[in-house]
């Protein structure tokens, strides 16, 4: 275990000299990148061979450490100068973010990753964390150069979040599928380029492009996951994109920060809601019908946005998408893990007690829960500049009232077939998003109103 660290080590201190992408010019930087390669092949091998492993020793060196020189030279031959931002996030990616899910992953990991029992979730929050700070930070950092454009710390750690989540579940693949020496710096530098250069450009081709790329990748990676089926992927590539063109970056996490929470929620304690005949079908993935259900409404609301952009209208549909979205979570959930920690499961507005996945039943712990994947997802909107902090508390109350009215359709009866569930998901958002155009017509048109 202790070689290993010290290879990790090994891999993480290069980055360092990413710090230098600010000011030197492309070929000395490819000079560098190339004296690594010589430095992976010849000097580490006799320097440092206990860190060698078993099937490297009788080569004599590390295939691994010269093909991640290699990978950094290339990086800087193709996207050279202007875009040696993305180099630099897409390096400490390999590095920092590889190198911490190692290290992490060994010493702590417990929680098997279900498609790589090799993996662990420790490991793989281990390369989120510490591969968005370090990618972030370098991102920004190289973005000051005079002929890179110039960008904020903030919008800098939004593009790393986007592409370590991106990196980071393709390192969780079967090595059989993909060796991540290659796959993680690849997938890391296409979507920081796509993110950091694509979006904001005015070329609608080019933006719809980068939707579609970005899409592909969440989809690929679900797909992979078992979180959707294929009917699932192309439902959500064809909503996400949708999104995605329509409101941007901020839009596109927005949507995939509350597809990563409901989906979390339904593989949480799979084992037992299937044993207590409560759990999604086809083992928790989710197909066309349930991106419909829960995307239909923010989609159309994010499109409207669109339509009348730089407008009071825009600013009241992007605070409804908001809404829809949390409502969305809110309800997935409080539903999905309200059966596994709810107490007294009881049926709104009787209050009669019933058994844990009864059609409108509700429990304080699940709506609890519910209610904190709301927060989560109003907080993100909030951060991403979708919502404004004064108008926090509509999408939450918008939210309460969504799910609330699906719970009274449940009680009545709804919901008892996929088709109706779907169409009660449908609702709850439509809700929501109606619940916060009033608020906020009420709260700041009215008032205009009476004083003129």
């Amino acid at each position: 275990m202790q070689a290993e660290t010290q290879r990790q080590v090994e891999h993480m201190v290069p980055v360092a000299f990413a710090l230098l992408l600010r000011w030197i010019p492309l070929w000395p930087a490819a000079a560098l990148a190339a004296l690594s390669v010589v430095y992976a092949g010849f000097v580490s091998p006799r320097l440092l061979r206990r860190t060698l492993r078993d099937d490297e020793a009788p080569r004599g060196f590390s295939p691994g450490k010269v093909i991640y020189g290699a990978v950094v030279l290339a990086l800087i031959l193709i996207l050279r100068e202007t875009h040696f931002h993305v180099v630099a996030g897409a390096w400490a990616l390999m590095g920092i973010g590889d190198g911490m899910s190692n290290i992490v992953g060994r010493r702590f990991g417990r929680t098997r990753i279900p498609w790589n029992r090799e993996k662990s979730w420790e490991g793989f929050a281990a390369f989120l964390a510490f591969g968005t700070v370090a990618a972030g930070f370098l991102v920004w950092w190289v973005s000051l150069r005079r002929d890179v454009a110039d960008l904020s710390i903030l919008t800098s750690m939004v593009y790393a979040l986007a592409a370590a989540a991106a990196a980071g579940l393709v390192e969780t693949l079967p090595g059989r599928y993909v060796d991540d020496n290659i796959t993680v710096p690849a997938v890391a530098a296409f979507v920081l380029y796509v993110v950091a250069v694509g979006f904001g450009m005015d070329d609608p081709t080019l933006s719809l492009f980068v939707a579609l790329a970005l899409n592909f990748v969440l989809g690929f990676a679900a797909y992979r996951a078992g979180a959707v089926d294929t009917s699932g992927l192309v439902a959500g590539l064809a909503i996400g994109t949708a999104v995605a063109v329509a409101l941007g970056l901020p839009g596109f996490l927005l949507l995939s920060l509350m597809f990563v929470l409901g989906s979390g929620a339904t593989r949480w304690g799979y084992a037992r809601k299937k044993r207590d005949g409560i759990a999604q079908e086809s083992g928790g993935r989710r197909g066309w019908l349930h991106a419909v259900a829960n995307c239909v409404v923010p989609a159309l609301c994010a499109v409207l946005a669109a339509c009348y952009a730089d407008t009071f209208t825009a600013d009241v549909m992007k605070l409804a998408f908001a809404a829809a979205l949390a409502t969305a979570a809110m309800d997935t959930v409080s539903s999905e893990l309200g059966p596994l920690y709810g107490r007294v499961t009881v049926l709104f507005p009787t209050f009669r007690r019933v058994k844990p996945g009864t059609d409108g039943a509700v429990s304080l712990e699940g709506t609890l829960l519910g209610l904190a994947a709301a927060a989560v997802v109003t907080g993100a909107a909030l951060a991403f500049g979708l919502v404004l902090i004064l108008y926090w508390w509509v999408v939450m109350v918008a939210a309460l009232v969504g799910t609330t009215v699906e719970s009274l359709l449940g009680t009545a009866g709804l919901g008892k077939t996929p088709v109706e569930n779907a169409v009660l998901n449908a609702v709850n958002t439509a809700v929501a998003a109606g619940v916060a155009v009033f608020l906020f017509r009420m709260l700041f048109e009215v008032p205009v109103a009476w004083i003129h």
